[in-house]
This record gives C-alpha cells, sequence and structure tokens, in this order.
C-alpha cells in the first residue's frame, strides 16, 4: 500500500507538499493535514488519496468563490464562470456553488432584487436594461420578471431623472442648443435617450406628458 514518506511545507503559508514513496503525490491545506491525519509513515489506499484530492479541490473551489463573493455580491453564473476561468473542475465548481447556497451567501433571487434596488437608489437604467444586464448575469428570466413586478412604476422615476440629468452633462454647452428648439424636438431628444437605456414608452410618456420631467426646470439643472 502507498505510504507518505515527506511532507515538506510549501513558501505559500498553509500549504503541504506530500510525497507518496519517495515522490510527490499533491498539496493539502494545513486542515486537510490535520483532518485526515496525514503524517510520514501513513498508509494511504487508492480511495484514500482519490477522496483527499477532493476535498482540496472543493474547499479550494469555496474559497475562491467567497474571495469572489467578498467584493460585491454575485450571481451563481457569476460564480460559476469565475471559478471556471481558474481552472476549477465542473464537480468542484457545482459542489462550492451548492454549499453556498446552503448558506445563503448565494441567492439569485435576492441577487436580482438587491441589483434592481441599487439601481433605483443610485443607477439610470429602465427595467428593460435592468433585465438585459440581469440576463448577462445568467439569471433565469422568471427570476428577473418576479423581482422587476415587485417594483412599482412610478419607483422608476428617480432613475430616469437622474438619466436626463446626465444628459445634459454629457452635451453640456450643447444643451442650449436643444434649449432653442421647439418643445417637441426636444421631448423627442430626451424620448430616444431613454428608450436606449430601457424605460419604456409608456413610462418615457408618462415621464414628460405628466410633467415628471419639466424641460424648464431641466433647463436651469
Amino acid at each position: 500500500m502507498p505510504i507518505i514518506t515527506k511532507i515538506s511545507t510549501q513558501k505559500r503559508k498553509g500549504r503541504y507538499n506530500i510525497f507518496i514513496d519517495n515522490e510527490y503525490a499533491f498539496s493539502v491545506s494545513e486542515r486537510t493535514l490535520a483532518e485526515k491525519r496525514l503524517l510520514k509513515g501513513t498508509e494511504l489506499s487508492t480511495e484514500d488519496i482519490k477522496e483527499i484530492k477532493k476535498a482540496e479541490s472543493d474547499s479550494h473551489a469555496i474559497q475562491l468563490a467567497m474571495s469572489y463573493l467578498s467584493y460585491q455580491p454575485r450571481s451563481v453564473y457569476e460564480i460559476l464562470e469565475y471559478l471556471n476561468k481558474h481552472e476549477i473542475s465542473q464537480d468542484a465548481s457545482q459542489a462550492a456553488v451548492q454549499n453556498l447556497i446552503k448558506l445563503n451567501y448565494l441567492n439569485d433571487n435576492n441577487f436580482a432584487r438587491l441589483f434592481i434596488k441599487n439601481n433605483l437608489r443610485v443607477g439610470k437604467d429602465g427595467p428593460r436594461a435592468v433585465d438585459r444586464k440581469l440576463k448577462q448575469k445568467g439569471l433565469a428570466a422568471d427570476v428577473i420578471q418576479e423581482a422587476l413586478y415587485e417594483i412599482e412604476d412610478e419607483e422608476w422615476i428617480d432613475a430616469g431623472l437622474r438619466l436626463v440629468h446626465s444628459l445634459i452633462h454629457q452635451v453640456g454647452k450643447a444643451w442650449r442648443r436643444y434649449r432653442r428648439d421647439e418643445d417637441f424636438k426636444r421631448k423627442q431628444k430626451v424620448k430616444r435617450y431613454l428608450f436606449q437605456h430601457g424605460f419604456s414608452s409608456s413610462e418615457i410618456d408618462s415621464f414628460l406628458n405628466g410633467e415628471v420631467v419639466d424641460l424648464e426646470e431641466i433647463d436651469e439643472y
């Protein structure tokens, strides 16, 4: 039966090289070393070695995923893509995702709601643009629609206003030329901009026709 003949420390803190029958076999974390009681002279079956390697792979996948999540919330798809880029096996990636879902660190329903709420608070996208961005993050259509359904129409007003104000800043002095346009043309410019950023025609009309967006006030913004 294969036997551990040497254990050496790596330059990377907390990592150890395992040598079996005088040949390098694999590396493990300090946790695995302790949990599996890996010592010089320990005999390992083929099945033991397979289990140790799997445990290491699963642990590494979770650590990578947790590190990625520490910066900002992520969708399940984003985590899987990230792990794939780091050459984590599909089995280890799926195991990591399932563990994180059980711990509620990953939840696409909550992710969609948080993404939308953040856009309503500081963003400039309308419902269609938000829908598109969430689909790019791998969320299912029903998950996105359920989250969007929870938002009242008037809650998108601030995002629309921020978008129109950003238009003014982008065009700068050119906005003065817009002021000289007749009201219809000015509205069309604003409408196109809102439409390009995911607001529907009916939402745009409610902004303008309902005087939510006052073009005269915008001139003075």
